[in-house]
């Protein structure tokens, strides 16, 4: 995603443009192959969010701060300020794509409702399927076979898919020495949660799926 939007940022930032770029990676897709089918994968974008602000913190991204809950509270709070802000001035589109956007708490990742709506835009709904990052995480299994059957591709033997699921190791772990830092404060969750919820009723709604509410 970073790579797409500093090309396309490069193609219609400085320009008379306002509602976001002159393309997506949905019309580009569709493009090329117009009966692929999507499968997109959704996580709370609130626990997205800490997660994603905690994983890239370390030298190897260029970034040498050291970053707290404390931290965090701060930089989403401003990041939502601005956010806000660019959405009574321009469309919500042109600010999920906006180059304004501050790289180091992506808060507009998880406004997710733009992303869904360029897909939806160029495909039917039965050429996408909307899948919950917290469901596959619980119920892996269940949730692979009916991602194959929306693929229309066979059943994987259920013996050797649950042996193989069993020894899989989790990707994108937070480092190390990030795993003291603990939850996010709850003053924090409260005000995300606030935030995203108009944009989780929207995905909800289009999806026909109320999984995507993410309320807790």
């Amino acid at each position: 995603k970073q790579w797409y939007q500093r090309r396309v940022r490069g193609y219609w930032y400085g320009g008379n443009v306002s509602d976001g770029p002159p393309y997506t990676n949905a019309q580009l897709i569709h493009r090329i192959t117009p009966n692929v089918k999507i499968i997109l994968i959704l996580r709370d974008p609130v626990t997205r969010l800490y997660s994603d602000y905690l994983y890239f913190n370390n030298q190897a991204y260029g970034i040498h701060e050291n970053r707290t809950t404390e931290t965090f509270d701060e930089a989403v709070r401003e990041e939502v300020k601005r956010f806000r802000e660019c959405v009574s001035n321009h469309t919500l589109h042109y600010c999920c794509y906006s180059s304004e956007n501050n790289p180091e708490v992506r808060v507009w990742i998880g406004v997710y409702i733009c992303f869904v709506r360029d897909w939806l835009a160029v495909f039917p709904r039965d050429q996408l399927m909307a899948v919950s990052l917290e469901d596959y995480s619980q119920y892996s299994q269940s949730t692979l076979n009916r991602i194959y059957q929306f693929l229309g591709v066979s059943k994987v033997d259920q013996g050797k898919l649950g042996v193989f699921l069993g020894t899989a190791k989790k990707a994108n772990k937070r480092p190390v020495n990030e795993r003291s830092k603990g939850d996010m404060r709850p003053d924090t969750e409260l005000f995300l949660r606030e935030f995203y919820s108009p944009y989780n009723s929207e995905v909800a709604r289009l999806l026909n799926d109320t999984r995507f509410l993410y309320k807790k």
